[in-house]
Order: C-alpha cells, then sequence, then structure tokens
C-alpha cells in the first residue's frame, strides 16, 4: 500500500508496472498526483491484479477507467470513492470487459447515473456490493433497471441518493 502517499504520481505507477508484474493487491487511494496516463501505463503490465482502490485519488477520470477495463479484467474490487472527474461513460466503457468485478465503490462520484447503472447491471452482473453514496443523479429507475441484472447483491448502499420506494 501507498496510500496517501501525496508525491506519489505516474512515474511511481511505471515502475510499479515494470517490477511488480505479479502484484495483486494495490492501494493507491488519496495519492493526488496520479492521472489517467499513469493508470494507462500501469494496468497494461499487471496482468494478476485483483484489487485497485484509487478511492480520493482527483486526477484519475474516464481514460483510466477505459484502460482498466481494457487492461484489468481479473478485478474483482475496485474502489472508485471520490473520484469527482469519473462519468457515466467511463463506468459504461470499463465494466464491459470487468467480469470478475464483485465490489464497486462509487461513492461522492458526483456524475454517475442512470447510464452506468444500468451497464452495471449488463456486464456486472455478479457484483456483490455497491457504493453509490451521494450520487446525486441516480433516479428509481436507474436502480430498478440495474436490479434486474444483478442477483446475488449483498449490500448496496445508497445514503444521500435521491431515490425512493419506487426504486426498491
Amino acid at each position: 500500500s501507498i496510500a496517501d502517499c501525496t508525491n506519489i504520481g505516474d512515474k511511481a505507477l511505471e515502475v510499479i508496472g515494470e517490477h511488480c508484474k505479479k502484484l495483486e493487491v494495490l492501494d493507491l487511494s488519496g495519492c493526488d498526483l496520479i492521472t489517467g496516463d499513469g493508470i494507462k501505463n500501469m494496468v497494461g503490465k499487471l496482468h494478476s491484479l485483483k484489487s485497485l482502490d484509487l478511492g480520493f485519488c482527483e486526477n484519475v477520470g474516464d481514460d483510466a477507467l477505459k484502460a482498466i477495463g481494457e487492461h484489468s479484467n481479473r478485478i474483482e474490487t475496485l474502489d472508485l470513492g471520490w473520484c469527482k472527474l469519473i462519468t457515466d461513460d467511463g463506468i459504461k466503457n470499463m465494466v464491459v470487459n470487468l467480469h470478475c468485478l464483485k465490489s464497486l465503490n462509487l461513492g461522492v462520484c458526483k456524475h454517475i447515473g442512470d447510464d452506468a447503472l444500468k451497464a452495471i447491471g449488463e456486464h456486472s452482473k455478479d457484483i456483490e456490493t455497491l457504493d453509490l453514496r451521494f450520487c446525486g443523479l441516480i433516479t428509481d429507475n436507474g436502480i430498478k433497471v440495474m436490479m434486474k441484472n444483478i442477483s446475488v447483491i449483498k449490500n448496496l448502499k445508497l445514503s444521500y441518493v435521491n431515490v425512493g420506494d419506487g426504486a426498491l
């Protein structure tokens, strides 16, 4: 774990990708200097990665999610909480190939809405834990559409989301 190392940037991710090819768990939460370019350069080399925490990485956006989807199809746990640049498009591009995804944190990702939920429902059918707290663009319809295809969910966090009885 190199969480909260505020001086860690894209160059360090390149080194991790080159020298830690069998890495399965990586916690980069709070590393503010990391960008999509660094994630792209790293994930293509880490073929065993199962858990990635990018929570509070403020410069991680949709380009990073696309790279994760293209190169990290073994990921089971992904934390994107507080990544304020990611959008529905990023989630849609990512989940198409993440068939092993069991846990996804999108808490406080303010640009996540119903289109992302639809994609999660279509492509991440085995998801067990999903954190959507403070995702203000989500509606009852988005939750309903997502849940049509997800049958194994055990932990769904919807605190401070504007949904009502119609979602459940």
